[in-house]
């Protein structure tokens, strides 16, 4: 079943999969399974989540320029791309915009759970390309350049994935 946001861009013509293309607010978008994204972390860790999060940062910015939202308005918009990219619901804990503070709680991380199904338990943290997103997507929202960090994990044990962006 579709998220109501993908509903949305469906009825506006904003989203289809037609002809082995889907498109997405008129960005090309490939679906890969999971374990594609777990196996970018194991090359380079540091550069899959620098590549994460350019890619993040500049995704949000065209989709900001596609919808016209202000950056305090992309906030809800970012929660439902990152859900609609199948990397899980993300739930904003804290988010203080003065001390460019962050934190995200994802339940259900899509890769989070594959790590875990693959490696059964590790001692850090999967999650870096997620982390990388978020880095990025958040840049453009708190208009700087922020660092996340997982700081717990569904591959670890944890019930969760929690990020601290700053």
């Amino acid at each position: 079943m579709f998220s109501p946001f993908i509903k949305k861009l469906m009825f506006a013509r904003q989203f289809s999969i037609d002809n082995g293309v889907i498109e997405l607010i008129g960005k090309r978008q490939v679906m890969l399974p999971s374990e594609a994204l777990l196996y970018f972390d194991l090359i380079d860790e540091k550069k899959a989540y620098e590549l994460a999060k350019k890619s993040g940062k500049e995704t949000i910015e065209y989709y900001a320029k596609r919808l016209g939202g202000s950056s305090e308005g992309m906030l809800k918009i970012i929660e439902e791309i990152f859900e609609s990219f199948g990397l899980g619901k993300m739930k904003v804990t804290k988010f203080d915009g003065i001390q460019k503070v962050v934190e995200i709680i994802i339940p259900d991380s899509t890769i989070g759970h594959v790590a875990k199904e693959k490696y059964k338990k590790t001692k850090d943290p999967a999650c870096c390309i997620t982390a990388g997103m978020l880095a990025g997507m958040f840049s453009f929202l708190l208009k700087k350049d922020v660092q996340c960090k997982e700081v717990t994990c569904i591959a670890m044990g944890h019930g969760g994935c929690k990020f601290e962006i700053r």
